[in-house]
């Protein structure tokens, strides 16, 4: 379980990263997962047009979408992330940006249910499609953490998490991109 990922990840060099190249990575990283959220603010102006609330609604879901899709980036292995900082530390990253993303989530559909007065919006069996892939992106994001952080509670091999584990998190990639083309 836990030992095979250790091995793994003492085969890599440990972090080795000055801290420019530190500070230089971590920037260009939100400076990525903040463009979305930029971009949509000056759309136009129609976005602070309709209230903080539904502000808060919409840029907890896009900077939620964006750590997410660059999930997938921080373990893909790409050597110019991996080389400076070792790849534990770009685990550890890509495991404490997971649990920002499930965070800014969970805000998003709070300030959700908020913004329409009512939890109708969330537990309606007839809602939207946009709310029903929601409902499943909150879930697989739910089960993706306690799966990871839960490991050694569980007694699941090394394969099978890392199966279930990818399963997921194409889920809520896909799930979450098709609610993006809605628009809300």
């Amino acid at each position: 379980m836990q030992e095979d990922l250790q091995t793994e990840n003492s085969r890599q060099k440990p972090n080795s990263a000055s801290s420019p190249t530190l500070l230089l990575g971590v920037a260009g990283y939100i400076f990525v997962v903040l463009v979305p959220a930029i971009v949509a603010t000056f759309d136009g102006g129609q976005l602070l047009a309709h209230g903080m609330i539904q502000y808060g609604v919409t840029m907890s879901g896009v900077v939620a979408y964006s750590i997410i899709s660059m999930q997938f980036v921080l373990v893909a292995r790409f050597k110019w992330i991996v080389k400076p900082f070792g790849f534990p530390a770009v685990l550890r990253f890509h495991k404490t940006m997971a649990v920002v993303a499930t965070l800014l989530t969970f805000v998003h559909v709070a300030m959700l249910v908020l913004s329409r007065g009512n939890w109708n919006v969330v537990l309606n069996p007839l809602a939207s499609w946009p709310i029903q892939l929601g409902r499943v992106v909150v879930l697989a994001l739910f089960a993706i953490l306690a799966i990871s952080f839960g490991r050694k509670l569980i007694p699941i091999n090394n394969a099978d998490w890392r199966w279930f584990h990818n399963a997921l998190a194409w889920l809520i990639l896909i799930f979450v991109c098709a609610q993006h083309g809605d628009g809300n």
